[in-house]
């Protein structure tokens, strides 16, 4: 049993920054109907590909889209608790916001990896598990190095994850990164949007394979 935690960043204004992730087409290429006072920032195109792709490899995962259930920001600590100890293998599928998780994956880290339940001398319950890093950029993948403009690897940024899984007890399964990933209505050309859905596709095969 696997089960991804998917974070959105909501409630901002759409910049054009290259660590700004990809903006989203996901509707329109979906279903041939643009909705854009839905589509923006809230789901991303990238995000949303992986996570469809993901999930026709391998059904019966759970999918938890912690921005969907908690607008709020008020999470259920004991529901959220409770999923996380049913999974073999966490995978958190977010966007890079400046080199680091989503606010609200920070948010949801340290009120749901509490001590008593991730890590202290009771807590056990995540012992054990693998947990893996998905994300996308828009920066280039091939940005992410030392002497180029990003300056370190995404491994070196996730470092934060690779730190909480062996607090936890648990096994860390690297990062799984993809760059490239930014598509803006009005801005980019629509002939962009074909090979950011690919690569995403793509993304999401390679983290399906990491399940079976």
């Amino acid at each position: 049993l696997a089960g991804i935690t998917q974070f959105f960043f909501s409630g901002f204004n759409t910049a054009i920054y290259a660590i700004i992730p990809d903006c989203v087409e996901y509707g329109e290429w979906k279903t041939g109907l643009r909705n854009d006072g839905f589509q923006y920032a809230f789901v991303s195109l990238g995000n949303k590909i992986v996570m469809e792709t993901v999930k026709a490899a391998v059904p019966d995962m759970d999918i938890r889209r912690v921005a969907e259930l908690y607008p709020d920001w008020k999470f259920d600590i004991k529901t959220e608790q409770e999923a996380l100890a049913a999974a073999d293998t966490i995978i958190l599928q977010f966007p890079v916001y400046w080199y680091a998780y989503p606010a609200l994956l920070k948010k949801y880290i340290e009120d749901v990896f509490a001590h008593g339940f991730a890590y202290g001398s009771t807590g056990t319950r995540l012992k054990w598990k693998t947990l893996i890093v998905s994300c996308t950029t828009g920066a280039p993948y091939d940005a992410y190095a030392e002497g180029k403009v990003q300056s370190h690897t995404m491994d070196s940024y996730m470092f934060p994850a690779a730190q909480l899984a062996q607090l936890c007890g648990m096994h860390f399964g690297g990062v799984l990164h993809t760059g490239g990933v930014m598509y803006i209505p009005g801005v980019s050309k629509p002939e962009d949007r074909e090979p950011i859905i690919k690569a995403c596709q793509a993304h999401g095969a390679k983290l399906a394979s990491l399940l079976k």
